[in-house]
């Protein structure tokens, strides 16, 4: 049997995060060891299928595409990167002074061992299922997007909606971008750079397969009013297991918009000062919270 479904790029997030939370691996780690969420929209709805209750997602950024291209968002409009430690979920507090997270944070990540877990989402993927994601860069070239990942050997787990999906190899744009840096002055948003992001992807595909146990393949990208950037899906298997999955994505297609939460003033804009100011903190202050 076959049906059809349109999903919002909302609806697929929180269909990958559902699927996430289950995962085997997830589940150890969360019962018993780290859990590390890289900022990002995605992200923010794994938190909340983790700790139960709604967060700002749109907050859960350190940079974000907006209305006028890449930016950051200010120490203030953000949510920190967020750990879960034992099943305690753990948040970097925000620094007025700085837009970097703390030394804390590096040593927490630094402790992660390879039954715990890293999450993070790329910004595009191709066709062999290679990743890269934009990091913040500084006008002097500066890679700052590698300051905050666990060991080598840590599970990594890339969440990713296929419409994200590029017809050309990832890393041929490193490449492009390894040629000549993206500054400040060729930039109407927030210069930045490339990394490659290595680790289990799941898509809308492998989140169905899993939480559902349906095939579903994207047969149309984007569409009119409500479904702008929608994806359109195809699934196919018996008739009671299709039905069953098409009632369940069918209730997740109310999921909120996610939306800009800054006014943008690119002339006047603290993330892009702070980010640029040496710095300076005292060491004793406390950088995390409990949210419990």
């Amino acid at each position: 049997m076959n049906k059809v479904i349109t999903l919002s790029t909302e609806a697929s997030k929180r269909l990958i995060a559902k699927a996430i939370v289950q995962m085997p691996e997830v589940q150890r780690a969360f019962n018993r060891g780290y859990i590390a969420l890289a900022q990002g929209s995605t992200c923010g709805f794994i938190i909340e299928e983790l700790c139960g209750y709604e967060i700002v997602r749109s907050r859960y950024c350190r940079s974000y595409i907006s209305s006028k291209g890449p930016c950051l968002l200010s120490a203030e409009g953000q949510i920190g990167f967020t750990l879960f430690i034992n099943g305690e979920m753990l948040t970097a507090k925000a620094k007025c002074d700085s837009l970097d997270d703390n030394e804390n944070l590096k040593a927490y990540l630094k402790e992660m061992e390879p039954s715990d877990v890293f999450i993070k989402s790329g910004n595009v993927m191709d066709s062999a299922g290679g990743i890269a994601c934009l990091v913040e860069s500084q006008d002097n070239g500066q890679v700052r997007g590698r300051d905050y990942y666990p060991p080598e050997g840590v599970c990594t787990i890339i969440p990713m909606t296929v419409s994200k999906t590029i017809p050309i190899n990832v890393q041929r744009l490193i490449e492009i971008l390894k040629e000549e840096k993206i500054t400040k002055a060729r930039c109407k948003a927030e210069p930045s750079d490339m990394i490659s992001l290595t680790g289990r992807i799941i898509t809308e595909i492998e989140a169905a397969q899993s939480l559902l146990g349906v095939n579903i393949l994207p047969i149309a990208r984007d569409g009119l009013g409500a479904n702008r950037s929608s994806t359109t899906f195809l699934l196919s298997g018996d008739a009671a297991v299709v039905n069953n999955a098409y009632n369940y994505l069918y209730n997740l297609q109310g999921e909120p918009k996610l939306t800009e939460v800054e006014n943008l003033d690119c002339q006047h804009c603290p993330a892009y000062t702070l980010h640029r100011k040496e710095e300076g903190r005292s060491r004793k202050e406390r950088f995390f919270v409990s949210n419990q």
